[in-house]
């Protein structure tokens, strides 16, 4: 069958209306099944079992220095009508949808060698991975009847077509409607399968973002100085990971959580010493980016003639004293995150800070931020794909060079949107 044609008669595409979504905002949701038929359901409960193992382990690998930006990746084992044992979870990555494509990656590498294992991803719009290739899109595959039909297995893209649901159901001719996952489970555990169709073109554009990985999980890191209160040193050094939940408070500050800064009791700004500290790039150019001057007892301003580390510093502590302050705050929006303001309260209260010898000798990485700059002169000529003039010459005149690209990472990226 040709994909890029319509092969249905008249009535396809009748707008049933479009599926409701109860994922909130910003979240993904992934179900990963096991797939023998010669196994009943006691044998796939063990293998999911080793699955996720598998999967516990391969992230605590990849992703051991990492800074998720709400949750990672969490899979629970659980029993429904649908598809009977099954592995499955749900994670909030906020404004770092750099979180959503690691994840899509973990999983798909799980299916590397686990020949069973067949794994669904999808978030609030629904099928993204098929958001990402809409530009190949057959025609036939659109948003309305999307729903289930779209798996990866064997590190492969497949996709159910109407005929494989239309022969299941014993029709003649293909029905346009969405899939339950149980009517897809019951076509993956069919003879219907043969009929999946992997069209490489739209598995490329899916799983374009994917091919940086693992390096892009070092690229999306930045490490930086700065002052903060002996107090916070501590937590930061005790929990890495907690700096998320703090730049997250900071940045989603209400009035009512900016009350807790007046006293700062739990974070005092005194007794300040200078660390480095690990965070996502999304992270810290939430903290660069806000125009911020926080209550002050002694007058002082965030202002442009502050060191870098004592502002991006003075922000960190302010965003840890709102987290632990303000438990109604905005920012506690799950159930890990209020964990995470448990543990940071657990080592305020139990430990004690460490002195300066200790503290010197913690590991230091300090990163430029040049990619915290845009040229939009050279952002212009890049997309425009045009070539460059470049000086020549004692006269100071130009000629034209054969690309118009200057790195081709670059090219590829900037082609690609």
């Amino acid at each position: 069958m040709d994909v890029n044609t319509d092969p249905f008669i008249t009535g396809f595409g009748q707008f049933d209306g479009i599926p409701q979504r109860v994922l909130p905002d910003n979240c993904m949701e992934y179900s990963l099944i096991i797939i023998d038929q010669a196994s009943d359901q006691t044998v796939i409960r063990a293998e999911l079992e080793k699955v996720k193992q598998t999967a516990d382990k391969f992230v605590e690998e990849v992703t051991a220095d990492y800074i998720w930006q709400r949750d990672s990746l969490q899979l629970e084992l659980a029993k429904t009508e649908d598809v009977g044992w099954c592995l499955r979870g749900r994670t909030e990555y906020g404004d770092s949808v750099d979180d959503e494509w690691l994840i899509v990656w973990i999983l798909r590498e799980l299916t590397r060698n686990l020949r069973n294992l067949w794994v669904r991803v999808y978030d609030t719009d629904g099928e993204f991975l098929l958001i990402e290739a809409a530009s190949t899109l057959p025609r036939w595959l659109n948003p309305e009847i999307a729903d289930n039909r779209v798996w990866i297995h064997g590190l492969n893209l497949l996709i159910i077509p109407l005929t494989a649901a239309s022969t299941l159901i014993g029709r003649t001719k293909p029905a346009a409607h969405p899939l339950t996952l149980k009517e897809a489970y019951s076509i993956l555990t069919s003879d219907s399968r043969a009929l999946l169709q992997r069209i490489c073109l739209v598995e490329e554009e899916a799983f374009y973002r994917l091919g940086r990985y693992p390096r892009a999980i070092q690229e999306h890191l930045h490490y930086a100085e700065v002052l903060v209160p002996r107090t916070c040193a501590m937590v930061l050094h005790e929990i890495p990971e907690s700096i998320a939940a703090a730049v997250e408070a900071f940045y989603l500050r209400d009035p009512v959580s900016l009350k807790s800064l007046n006293s700062m009791n739990h974070f005092p700004p005194r007794d300040m010493v200078t660390i480095s500290v690990r965070l996502t790039k999304v992270l810290y150019a939430q903290l660069k980016s806000q125009t911020f001057e926080p209550p002050s007892r002694d007058g002082s301003k965030d202002s442009s003639n502050v060191p870098n580390a004592n502002v991006i510093g003075m922000r960190l502590a302010c965003g840890f004293e709102m987290l632990v302050s303000d438990n109604a705050a905005p920012q506690i929006s799950s159930e890990a995150r209020e964990n995470m303001v448990g543990r940071v309260k657990h080592i305020l209260q139990r430990k004690t800070p460490p002195t300066d010898e200790e503290i010197s000798a913690w590991p230091r990485r300090i990163d430029g931020e040049d990619w915290l700059d845009i040229n939009y002169e050279e952002l212009e000529r890049n997309l425009s794909g045009g070539n460059v003039s470049t000086p020549s010459g004692s006269s100071g005149g130009a000629e034209k060079v054969e690309s118009g690209w200057g790195d081709k990472q670059a090219e590829a990226t900037l082609k690609k949107m």
